[in-house]
């Protein structure tokens, strides 16, 4: 414990700069922090001492601390760190990682219901995976997943399969359902139920029933990217196409086959594609069919063997059948025929692959051309590839070349499209000229490159931004609050926040953290700056930054939640939230205790 001085005035003074530290160091101002925790350790307080060896020992002071400090963190923090031992706050060992039953009972079911085993046994997985999802709630493997969650899965797929199936599984399953508190299990628990009634595994094959508990796991389900949501919407369209249990409702289906296919689910996708060709539950439109169509076999366009491909080809015929598919390959000869881009990138995968047609990719490579000439970007890089590698033409290196920058100039793979330019300098006038013609992509990348003029790297940021670049109006956003470049503004960097808060139309590998935009305006709205405060919708950002596993979201809604600031106070929520930010850093999970200590 700290000193108690004779006044007791410096010793209260201590305190408060320990708590501004703390208080600073979540709001990620870590210059503040560094200099109050260092005020108060001066004064004796030996929390403030091991919080500063903390800072001093784990880099968060770095480019902080004076020039002579940067050159002895480590030795700082040893110091300060001896000095808390000597006011009495020892250093606690630090434990390991605690190792749960369930992880080794989860281990050993999976063990059992392998087929490859010597002696597989799926009932006992079963059980044991039902042990487990009723034991330790908080119970994690070594990888830090979920085993309760990890089981229902497992459960699910063995259920669904009629494996493993006991007189009790029906009755367990609604149970948890009903009495569940994770709304992941218990929607784990009615799909797992939709699935047996489904196929009759160990129950009385009942399609109502079914279709009931597969709603009722769609509803349940808090998560909407869950991987097993795009097949439980596919089959539930099915349900309503086929009016299995359900009566029978086209409109519906396409609704349910629509939310399946922005999952990436090729079936649902040629669903649509069907649809819309006969004009079944939504208008008829031959260029929105063949639109889903081409799709649903999209990946044949990166990787010619890949067995994803060949699979999303193989669903496309699965789907119709053999006549239904000839009067589609009828279809999309006739549409091609007309000029319709996506009817000749279809047809030319189809020559690829020889699906329905006889291979020939030299009428691949022909359709393909005439979908690049008439502008479509993923034809021309498709055409880069036949040309590179000489599929259905002769190998061209120069026209590769020529087609994949094509291709790059409208914004297609511009970050990934390293093989469109030769060598760096190369690379760099290409972007140039793409960027004074307008290219966003080409001057978000120049920006983001530039070192030497902040005023340069600002007016290339806002020229992308205002065409809807995200990942430009977030630096923007940012170099207004900085006044990088810029005149700081607190509500110009509010106003482009917003707008890549708001902007889901940028593809994920153009931006590697798209939770940052939510989490820095809800910074500004928690602070007041350039907005007027509002601690609730900070709050509600911050939550919709932790979607996108962004620790200092989790750090800062851990702070709310332990002071009820925007949201109701929840101590047991604060600690969670805390356990889960680690920030980036090395031995940030130290930091966490520190602070889940100070709670107590």
């Amino acid at each position: 414990m700290p000193k108690e001085r004779e006044d007791g005035r410096h010793a209260s003074r201590a305190d408060r700069d320990f708590a501004a530290a703390v208080r600073c160091f979540k709001t990620a101002d870590h210059g503040q922090a560094l200099q109050r925790a260092r005020r108060a350790a001066r004064e004796g307080h030996a929390k403030a001492q091991y919080f500063l060896s903390l800072l001093y020992e784990h880099g968060f002071a770095r480019g902080l601390a004076h020039d002579r400090e940067r050159k002895h963190e480590k030795r700082l923090a040893a110091y300060w760190r001896q000095k808390a031992a000597e006011a009495g706050y020892e250093k606690r060992p630090k434990t390991s990682k605690p190792v749960f039953l369930e992880a080794s009972l989860c281990e050993e079911a999976d063990r059992c219901a392998d087929p490859a085993d010597p002696a597989p046994d799926d009932h006992k997985a079963a059980a044991l995976y039902r042990q487990v999802v009723d034991g330790n709630p908080e119970a994690v493997n070594a990888h830090g997943v979920s085993c309760a969650s990890r089981a229902m899965e497992a459960l699910l797929d063995l259920y669904g399969a009629g494996r493993g199936l006991s007189a009790e599984a029906e009755a367990w399953l609604t149970g948890k359902v009903v009495w569940e508190e994770s709304s992941y299990l218990q929607a784990l628990a009615a799909l797992a139920l939709s699935r047996m009634f489904a196929g009759g595994h160990g129950v009385e094959r009942d399609e109502s029933l079914a279709a009931l508990w597969l709603q009722r796991a769609l509803r349940t389900a808090k998560a909407k990217s869950s991987w097993w949501m795009p097949d439980a919407q596919y089959a539930l369209g099915l349900h309503y196409l086929k009016g299995r249990g359900v009566e029978r409702d086209d409109a519906e289906a396409a609704v349910w086959f629509a939310l399946a296919a922005e999952g990436d689910h090729t079936a649902a996708r040629c669903m649509m594609g069907h649809m819309c060709l006969e004009g079944r539950g939504v208008e008829q439109n031959m260029a929105q069919a063949m639109r889903w169509y081409r799709d649903a076999c999209w990946e044949i366009v990166w990787q010619f063997d890949d067995g994803n491909a060949k699979a999303r080809i193989r669903a496309l015929r699965q789907t119709h059948g053999p006549r239904a598919f000839a009067a589609l390959l009828s279809c999309t000869q006739a549409e091609a025929k007309n000029g319709n881009v996506d009817a000749c990138v279809l047809l030319g995968v189809l020559y690829i692959d020889g699906s329905g047609v006889k291979k020939d990719p030299v009428r691949a490579a022909s359709w393909i051309n005439k979908a690049a000439r008439a502008g479509d970007a993923e034809a021309q890089y498709l055409l880069g590839h036949f040309a590179e590698w000489g599929i259905g033409m002769a190998k061209n290196a120069r026209a590769a070349l020529r087609w994949r920058q094509k291709a790059a100039e409208k914004e297609f793979l511009f970050s990934d499209n390293s093989e469109c330019f030769g060598e760096d300098g190369e690379k760099r006038r290409w972007l140039r000229r793409q960027a004074r013609k307008g290219n966003s992509f080409a001057q978000y990348e120049l920006a983001v490159q530039e070192r030497r003029s902040p005023k340069r790297k600002a007016d290339l940021l806002r020229l992308a931004a205002e065409q809807g670049n995200r990942s430009a109006q977030h630096l923007l956003g940012l170099a207004y609050c900085m006044g990088d470049g810029v005149k700081q503004d607190y509500s110009q960097a509010a106003h482009w926040l917003q707008q890549a808060a708001d902007n889901p139309e940028t593809p994920p590998h153009f931006d590697n953290e798209p939770g940052w935009p939510q989490s820095d305006l809800a910074h500004l709205y928690r602070e007041g700056k350039g907005v007027e405060r509002n601690p609730v919708l900070a709050a509600e950002w911050y939550a919709k930054s932790l979607d996108d596993c962004n620790c200092c979201a989790a750090l800062a809604l851990a702070m709310a939640h332990e002071h009820g600031d925007g949201v109701k106070r929840n101590v047991d929520k604060a600690r969670s939230l805390y356990k889960k930010s680690h920030w980036g850093r090395p031995g940030a999970d130290e930091v966490a205790e520190f602070f889940l200590e100070l709670m107590t």
